[in-house]
């Protein structure tokens, strides 16, 4: 096992996957050698309202979280290479 890709929130549902759960996936990456990808493409697409101040993006060596400008900020079909 190379690498481990999550979304965070899931998409289309907007559910957040816990911080704690994110800690221990961490964890597990790290203790194994393995890479893990946050996608938290769809970070503002939360919408459960009790959720919504809970997304969290963990951080590490081996953690390589990744965003995007086109659905953040309404830029669809814009590219940046």
């Amino acid at each position: 096992l190379k690498m481990v890709t999550i979304c965070n929130p899931c998409n289309p549902t907007g559910t957040l996957i816990p911080a704690e759960k994110l800690e221990k996936i961490s964890e597990i990456c790290r203790e194994n050698g393995a890479w893990l990808v946050c996608d938290n493409t769809y970070e503002h697409f939360v919408y459960n309202k009790t959720q919504r101040e809970g997304h969290v993006c963990v951080e590490g060596d081996n953690i390589v979280n990744v965003f995007s400008f086109s659905k953040a900020f309404g830029m669809m079909g814009w590219r940046m290479g």
